[in-house]
C-alpha cells in the first residue's frame, strides 16, 4: 500500500481507497506497470578486438617490408651498379692470354686437324671465364668456345681441336680470347 495525493484537493490518501475521504473525489486506480516485452535479438557475430586487428595490420606491413628488401637484394645482386650513387666493386676474374700456339696434326691422308693451345692467367678473383678460339682458313672463320672456372691467381692450359680445316685450304690463322662471365 502506498500514499498518493488526491487530484481534487491534494489530500493524502491511500491508493487502496475508492474515494477521497475529504472531498469524495474518486481515486483513480493506477494500472500496474507492464514490463516491456523482451524481444529476441541475435548476438552479433564475433569480431576480433581492436588490438588483434592492429597486430594483423602490423604483420602485413612487416611482410611488405621483407618483400621490398628481397626485391632490392635481387636487383643489386643482378646489377650492383644499377643503384644511383652506389658503385660496388666486385672482384671478378681478369683473364689474360699468357701464351698461345697451334700445331697441325694429320689424322689420315684426307682429314686434317689443327689444335690451338693457350695458357690463361687469372689476375683477378675467382669465377667463370669464357675462352673463345678462332681459326681462319681461306676466308672462312670457325669459332669454338670453352667455359672454364678459374681460382684467383690461377694459370690454366686449355686446347681446342679444329677438324674443319683442310690440307689444301690455304694458310691457317688463329687467335684466342678470354673474358669473365
Amino acid at each position: 500500500m502506498s500514499i498518493i495525493k488526491c487530484k481534487e484537493c491534494a489530500n493524502d490518501i491511500s491508493d487502496k481507497a475508492a474515494a477521497c475521504p475529504k472531498c469524495g473525489a474518486p481515486v483513480e486506480k493506477q494500472k500496474p506497470q507492464e514490463e516491456p516485452k523482451k524481444v529476441y535479438e541475435p548476438k552479433p557475430s564475433y569480431t576480433a578486438p581492436m588490438q588483434e586487428q592492429r597486430s594483423s595490420s602490423k604483420s602485413i606491413w612487416w611482410i611488405v617490408g621483407v618483400a621490398i628488401v628481397i626485391i632490392a637484394a635481387i636487383i643489386v645482386y643482378n646489377n650492383p651498379n644499377s643503384i644511383p650513387g652506389v658503385k660496388i666493386q666486385i672482384n671478378t676474374p681478369k683473364p689474360i692470354i699468357a701464351t698461345q700456339r697451334a700445331d697441325n696434326a694429320d689424322a689420315s691422308v684426307f682429314n686434317y686437324k689443327a689444335t690451338v693451345y693457350a695458357t690463361i692467367s687469372n689476375q683477378g678473383g675467382e669465377g667463370n671465364v669464357l675462352v673463345t678460339f678462332h681459326m681462319t682458313q681461306g676466308g672462312r672463320t670457325t669459332n669454338k668456345t670453352l667455359p672454364i672456372y678459374m681460382q684467383a691467381g690461377q694459370n690454366m692450359d686449355v686446347k681446342q681441336i679444329f677438324d674443319e680445316v683442310t690440307r689444301l685450304g690455304g694458310e691457317m690463322k688463329y687467335s684466342v680470347d678470354a673474358v669473365a662471365r
